[in-house]
């Protein structure tokens, strides 16, 4: 820390990064549900022992207060001198603190650090602290550009890597420590800090216990990423016209447990729906765990691994009600809602977790991109949007890749119209969810033979010339195409090009669910 800021108050912010790859480093299911776990508790965890244990000022419990989640409203440190140090927030991979002078600030940020590296490893963590002033909202901005210069100019440190002489665990390469005493297998620290994390909780033994059942009755495994838009661009409009500190402390902190409150509700609410679904079909509820498993939930970032042929319309159950929700409400902005994108990956049961997550991943990540294009904007708002991709063999690559590649047939004709709107305001358009769900299921009852549907996807990856001859000739042999399902070929406003207008549906059509919701 700068020494003139050593007798200044400040606020600091404590910053975990690249979560989901410290999460996903590892391909074994305990190791990344252990992993996950790890990040949920560890910054709380941190920053308690750091303000007692520091080796250079040491904090009584009378003078801090991390009593952010017990009572949203207690912001002792304003009115009583003696406290020293204040959680503002904390969640979202990131905390925020208030202190009297940054000499505690320096030795804590210190202690904090060190917990961290021998609680997990390899967690990163970036610090920075500014000067308080009087205006919270300015201090904050300062802040996260002090942030992002510490992360553009420091290098990303690694644990220390292997010499020729020192074993590699497999899974992550990172040097060798020991033997799992369960399965004798040969691990690092990380793996061992992320196995004894799952071995001291029953339901976490549970969670891994039936992750690699979740493709019972089906040949592919849906892993899920669903992410809130513009949640940071939102909260910060939210606000940016709070300059009080206590007032903003408490907005943002109600705004915190408002998203981390709604987000997990709605989960847990749409699993719940997803069990009465389940068990119209015959599955009991003891049974569940082996068909939905929860992987890593962080605020609006969520994580799951389930059946397929559930996972679209949980996805689109989920989607709906969580966007029923209202984010915020005053009178300057009015009524501000949740939105979401999702990514859903097909992929075999052999494929590793962590593989199927980045496809997930990468899906809610264009599903993002098109949602955010100003054409497809709602009111200004970014929508809901889902985007999928089946992985038809053991070659992975980026999503974008894999449609340059696969996708794309004629010039500027393109096979995959996804990502698809959930909204109703975009029910004129092409890529409306309700069109695509409603063609899956008419496909589902039966419109074409077997051969016939093989006959559309094999004529759709060759070109639209020849996909239009083949249409031609199944008309000439009595066929007919309903004129609900629509033309073979559509234009997509703000794309180029035209998009096959069946093609995701048949390849998705089994896993869609026998009835719409």
């Amino acid at each position: 820390m700068k020494k003139e800021l050593l007798d200044k108050e400040v606020i600091c912010i404590y910053d975990t990064r690249a979560i989901q790859k410290f999460i996903f480093s590892n391909n074994n299911n305990i190791d990344i549900i252990g992993a996950g776990n790890i990040v949920s508790d560890v910054l709380p965890e941190a920053l308690n022992y750091a303000l007692e244990n520091n080796k250079g000022m040491p904090l009584g419990r009378d003078e801090y207060c991390m009593s952010e989640m017990e009572d949203p409203d207690n912001v002792p440190y304003f009115d009583d001198q003696k406290i020293r140090a204040q959680v503002v927030t904390i969640g979202g991979g990131n905390a925020f603190m208030l202190y009297r002078t940054g000499r505690p600030c320096s030795e804590v940020s210190k202690a904090f650090s060190r917990y961290i590296l021998e609680h997990t490893y390899s967690l990163q963590v970036a610090v920075a602290a500014v000067a308080k002033t009087e205006n919270m909202d300015n201090d904050i901005n300062q802040l996260y550009l002090k942030l992002d210069r510490i992360k553009n100019t420091e290098a990303f440190s690694h644990p220390l890597g292997t010499l020729p002489i020192i074993k590699k665990e497999k899974t992550s390469g990172a040097p060798v420590i020991g033997t799992d005493k369960d399965t004798g297998e040969e691990i690092s620290m990380q793996t061992f800090f992320r196995r004894e994390k799952v071995r001291t909780d029953k339901h976490l033994q549970n969670k891994v216990r039936t992750l690699g059942e979740l493709s019972k009755y089906n040949d592919k495994l849906a892993y899920i990423h669903m992410d809130g838009n513009s949640m940071g661009l939102t909260i910060g409009r939210i606000m940016g016209s709070i300059s009080d500190y206590k007032e903003g402390i408490i907005a943002r902190r109600r705004l915190n447990m408002n998203i981390m409150n709604q987000y997990v509700q709605t989960l847990a609410d749409s699993k719940d729906w997803l069990l009465t679904r389940m068990s119209d079909d015959g599955i009991p509820a003891e049974e569940s765990d082996r068909y939905f498993q929860e992987l890593h939930t962080g605020g609006d970032d969520i994580n799951l691994a389930m059946n397929a042929r559930y996972s679209f319309m949980f996805v689109e159950h989920f989607i709906k009600e969580v966007s029923k929700k209202t984010l915020w409400n005053d009178d300057r902005l009015g009524m501000i809602y949740f939105s979401v994108c999702a990514g859903i990956a097909l992929v075999s049961p052999d494929v590793s977790c962590r593989m199927g997550l980045w496809l997930a991943e990468s899906c809610c990540e264009t599903a993002k991109n098109e949602a955010k294009k100003p054409i497809n904007l709602i009111n200004g708002n970014v929508g809901n949007w889902i985007d999928f991709h089946i992985n038809e063999d053991s070659y992975i690559n980026d999503i974008d890749t894999i449609r340059e590649d696969r996708f794309k047939t004629d010039t500027n004709t393109y096979l995959c119209l996804r990502p698809y709107c959930v909204d109703r305001d975009r029910s004129d358009t092409p890529t409306y969810y309700e069109k695509f769900k409603a063609l899956c299921h008419m496909l589902q009852k039966g419109i074409y033979e077997e051969k016939v549907t093989k006959m559309l996807l094999d004529g759709y990856g060759v070109g639209m010339s020849y996909m239009e001859n083949q249409l031609k000739s199944f008309e000439l042999l009595g066929g007919e195409i309903p004129d609900s399902i629509g033309k073979a070929y559509v234009r997509v406003a703000g794309r180029e090009g035209s998009y096959a207008n069946w093609f995701d549906a048949l390849q998705v059509m089994d896993y869609m669910g026998k009835a719409s919701i």
